[in-house]
């Protein structure tokens, strides 16, 4: 949650942040449209989620003594994804891809009732604000193709769910003389999603993907091994 993201932390303007939930990562074949118009097959890599405005936005309020504490506010928020499937053995990087002939087979496999909206769809209205009494949750899908198949351990980076974010400087990029902030770097807070797949290059399927981390293993790769999710800036 939001107040569990924001502990021992000091507000000077309103933070947001939104509810994300997500199905198993899967994997479908697809007909995709080529730039030469013939179709090709392809496997395309998805991950259905939910985004929920659940109205705990938090605003900073000066107090007499001059410190900053905080009160609850409700907004609605556009949420504007970037979802990256990251490879950490081949340190190779896939965005979200738009795939408008891959979103209806999808649904129709997840759930015929229920509209996915893709990266492009769901940015185009605020998520409006949920109750105790009413969800106004909204449905979204992932799409990624041209996966290596040799990806065994692998992240989900998730943009766009806070508006967080921090700046880094980082060792010796400052040096005396230099315009000041010379260097900075502006980073963003991004959920981190941790998935384990221990298969091989010729038959790929989902049942091989796994949410977490490998074990014995997450450590070389620089991840805190037992850990299935982090809040990192990226």
């Amino acid at each position: 949650t939001l107040y569990e993201m924001a502990s021992a932390t000091d507000f000077r303007r309103r933070v947001w942040g939104l509810e994300f939930s997500f199905k198993p990562l899967r994997m479908i074949h697809v007909d995709i449209p080529q730039p030469s118009g013939k179709m090709q097959r392809k496997l395309v890599w998805y991950m259905v989620y939910r985004v929920k405005n659940t109205n705990t936005h938090l605003e900073p309020v000066q107090k007499e003594d001059g410190t900053y504490t905080t009160r609850k506010v409700e907004q609605q928020v556009r949420f504007v994804p970037q979802l990256v499937l990251e490879s950490h053995e081949f340190k190779k990087a896939y965005l979200d891809r738009l795939l408008p002939s891959a979103i209806g087979p999808i649904q129709q496999r997840e759930d015929p009732n229920r509209r996915l909206l893709s990266s492009v769809e769901i940015a185009q209205e605020p998520i409006p604000m949920s109750t105790d009494q009413v969800d106004r949750s909204v449905w979204g899908v992932a799409t990624w193709v041209d996966v290596d198949p040799r990806i065994d351990f692998l992240s989900i980076y998730v943009q766009g769910l806070t508006n967080a974010y921090r700046w880094v400087d980082p060792p010796g990029a400052y040096q005396p003389r230099d315009p000041p902030g010379k260097g900075r770097q502006f980073t963003r807070k991004t959920l981190q999603l941790n998935f384990w797949r221990p298969g091989d290059t010729l038959m790929e399927h989902e049942q091989e993907i796994s949410f977490g981390t490998p074990k014995g293993k997450a450590t070389v790769y620089g991840v805190d091994e037992g850990v299935d999710y982090d809040w990192v800036y990226r």
